[in-house]
């Protein structure tokens, strides 16, 4: 269970809208959430394009899947996975990626 000491950011859910071609457009907030945001470590490509690999864990929520994203002060992060740790619908656990 978590405690409410640990959901110390406060994330939004974005719904994402495609714009023709790769891009991608981030639209309306479906909610503003209390979450904990750990970084997991980073790569470096072949371009030097850095990617960091974040968790992010907030209470259950029905309907996020990885085609949403979510944004923090400023920043935009890609949701790569979603887990509901114990199926017992008390929290979610994402893996995200921060977006560039």
């Amino acid at each position: 269970m978590l405690a409410a000491g640990e959901l110390r950011h406060r994330l939004t859910i974005l719904t994402p809208s495609e714009t023709g071609g790769d891009a991608v457009v981030t639209a309306p907030v479906v909610a503003t959430v209390w979450g904990s945001l750990e970084a997991l470590g980073g790569t470096e490509g072949e371009a030097l394009v850095a990617q960091a690999a974040y968790r992010v864990r907030l209470r259950y929520r029905a309907g996020v899947t990885p085609k949403m994203r979510l944004g923090l002060d400023g920043r935009r992060f890609e949701i790569l996975s979603v887990q509901d740790p114990d199926g017992r619908r008390r929290e979610l656990v994402l893996m995200v990626q921060e977006v560039v």
